[in-house]
């Protein structure tokens, strides 16, 4: 396994994030400036003049209808950087293992399902009692941008093009990054970073939380596609629900929830993958929390 400084190692574990988010304001800004230069071309030859004040109302209109095609766009274009680093790494490191009972994959879908179900039923009841939503202003923009567009524009955008960028930027590749570092270490930092990519406070302390549970799946079975499928699962939920938009009954889903994401828990957990075998996973050793390649000691 080769040998990095320690900043050039820091260095490797930012930049996927940095590159993320770089895409992700880039396709944001060329959207925004073609816009604006359209509206003006419009306003010029229309012969109505340049009203500032309408032009930026009618750009943010604009932008929140087509936020969707807006995510699309930027997602694929991560998506082109991410893979080609995706491969990189494990070709580096070990051979990319995927060897999971289908069964593993129900169980990933009812935990994040219910864990998003859990987290509405707190929101709501959170909501109702101290009005929480009332100290994250900024949230309801991005909530009216969120569920613009159809049902399945949503689904595509939410429920699986962002799943995909994402695990590839967070698990696949800075957990992968971060074999140095003690394994609770890893997965903290990467679940910090999931929330920070949200770039807003409400959206990024639940991220957090996700990134966590990601990130213990991920070290649980070693493939990408099972926590692909899990964030699926949990951002998919969350479209369905938003789209059904209905208040949720709490004394009709928390207990269930609660339950199923015991079930899945505890299933999971005493589940072992064909190519787990005392400590190892995929060609590493967990020895006293830490990651080392197999034959290192």
């Amino acid at each position: 396994m080769k040998e990095y400084s320690i900043p050039r190692r820091i260095w490797r574990i930012i930049n996927p994030l940095l590159i993320y988010l770089a895409i992700t304001i880039a396709v944001g800004l060329i959207f925004g400036i073609s816009l604006s230069v359209l509206l003006v071309v419009q306003s010029t030859f229309g012969g109505s003049g340049i009203d500032v004040l309408e032009l930026a109302n009618e750009m943010q209109r604009i932008i929140i209808e087509y936020a969707m095609p807006i995510m699309i766009t930027g997602n694929l274009a991560a998506l082109a950087a991410f893979i080609p680093m995706w491969i990189s790494s494990r070709k580096r490191l070990d051979a990319y293992q995927n060897i999971s009972p289908a069964a593993n994959y129900g169980l990933t879908i009812g935990l994040f399902a219910a864990f998003n179900m859990l987290l509405v039923c707190a929101f709501t009841l959170l909501d109702a009692y101290f009005n929480i939503m009332d100290y994250f202003p900024s949230y309801e923009g991005v909530s009216d941008a969120l569920s613009k567009g159809s049902l399945a524009t949503q689904l595509l955008s939410l429920g699986i093009m962002a799943p995909v960028v994402e695990e590839f930027c967070f698990r696949g590749i800075m957990m992968e990054r971060m074999r140095w570092l003690p394994v609770w270490a890893a997965v903290a930092i990467q679940a910090i970073f999931f929330g920070v990519a949200h770039l807003n406070l409400f959206q990024g302390a639940y991220a957090f939380v996700l990134g966590i549970i990601l990130g213990l799946v991920y070290i649980k079975f070693r493939s990408i596609v099972v926590v692909i499928v899990g964030h699926a699962a949990f951002n998919i939920t969350s479209v369905v629900h938003a789209y059904i938009d209905a208040e949720p009954n709490v004394l009709f889903i928390l207990i269930p929830s609660l339950a199923l994401l015991v079930f899945c828990a505890i299933f999971m957990i005493k589940r072992s993958p064909a190519y787990m075998v005392a400590g190892k996973i995929g060609g590493m050793v967990v020895e006293n929390g830490e990651w080392k390649v197999e034959g290192e000691r």
